[in-house]
């Protein structure tokens, strides 16, 4: 469902998921005249997700960037595939056309993982035991692997 409005930008209403589910966020960009793209990405923590001018079509590290464009219209769609803690928290859809400058967030909240346990990350985190947790290791090679691609331009 796309409720978020700034100016013609629309994106998806805030989620919540369950641990392993997939959750799909969508930004859509109409415009009366002919718009010329500079940028459009969705970014998480300031980390570019997805971007309109290089469709990923493929499954990368846990999640998949879709675009569609048809006339004046323009779509981005990140899909996040069995979301876990770590895909929690505020995703931007930015666009920077010739028409100017427009951003929405959409916030993204995950319950129910099993086997962690009900504190909060941040008060795990804090305790110093966030080693114990199975899905860190996972968290922590995907995390590795966005660096070393980021480092490659890849």
């Amino acid at each position: 469902m796309v409720v978020s409005l700034g100016s013609d930008l629309q994106t998806t209403a805030p989620v919540t998921a369950h641990c392993g589910e997939n959750v799909t966020l969508t930004c859509n960009k109409s415009s009366a005249d002919q718009m010329e793209l500079v940028t459009f990405t969705w970014l998480h923590e300031g980390e570019t997700m997805c971007d309109f001018k290089h469709d990923q079509t493929k499954l990368v590290s846990g999640f998949r960037c879709e675009r569609a464009e048809e006339n004046a219209h323009k779509r981005l769609t990140l899909i996040l595939y069995n979301v876990t803690p770590a895909n929690k928290g505020s995703y931007l859809c930015k666009v920077h056309s010739n028409r100017g400058i427009y951003s929405n967030v959409t916030n993204v909240t995950v319950r129910d993982c099993p086997g962690i346990p009900r504190k909060s990350v941040e008060q795990i985190k804090s305790s110093g035991s966030i080693h114990k947790l199975p899905w860190m290791h996972v968290l922590i090679e995907i995390m590795m692997i966005r660096f070393f691609k980021e480092m490659l331009h890849v």
